[in-house]
């Protein structure tokens, strides 16, 4: 692409024919001059898991009836709350209950993406899914920083001990004034 100018976009397509099924990194730079500076790169990248059925015959794509489904998994609004609704994901929760007790000690897991993907439907989920071995403490942390530290260790506090209480697990909470 000569000139790109502001607000515009091009659409770039890559056709890829792997020979067997399974995990790709794709990696690719982008070059470019802008008002700041003269030959600046930005890389990105991105996985693919590729599944046995999608590759066919000589590496092409393999054909796949069209299955629909309905109804349509996906929610807007609200993160759900219950199992009933959620659909896949199953990835995510093997990889939480396989990491989550490391052989030698236990393992930090950090779920992140962007917004309205689902995070916090996943977390409502493992909430249910590790209830045998664990007591999962949702904490939302929208604005508690912007109150400050003593606000935001009281409130952190509360969530904890009003979720151990729900599983009858008795806990004082702290004055305010303690922190």
């Amino acid at each position: 692409v000569d000139i790109l100018g502001p607000q515009e976009s091009r659409e770039f397509e890559f056709f890829l024919a792997p020979d067997e099924p399974r995990r790709l990194r794709l990696t690719w730079r982008l070059s470019f001059d802008d008002a700041v500076d003269v030959g600046r790169q930005v890389e990105f990248a991105d996985a693919m898991e590729l599944a046995p059925e999608t590759i066919g015959a000589n590496g092409g794509s393999a054909a796949r009836p069209f299955q629909r489904i309905f109804p349509i998994p996906y929610v807007t609004g609200t993160p759900l709350r219950s199992g009933e609704m959620f659909v896949g994901r199953q990835d995510v929760f093997e990889f939480v209950q396989e990491h989550l007790l490391g052989a030698y000690q236990n393992n930090v897991i950090v779920l992140h993406g962007q917004r309205r993907t689902g995070k916090t439907s996943i977390l409502y989920r493992l909430q249910q899914l590790l209830v045998d071995t664990h007591v999962a403490v949702l904490v939302d942390m929208q604005g508690l920083a912007a109150r400050g530290t003593a606000d935001f260790l009281y409130a952190l506090s509360d969530d904890i001990a009003y979720t151990l209480e729900s599983q009858d697990i008795e806990l004082d909470l702290p004055e305010r004034g303690e922190y």
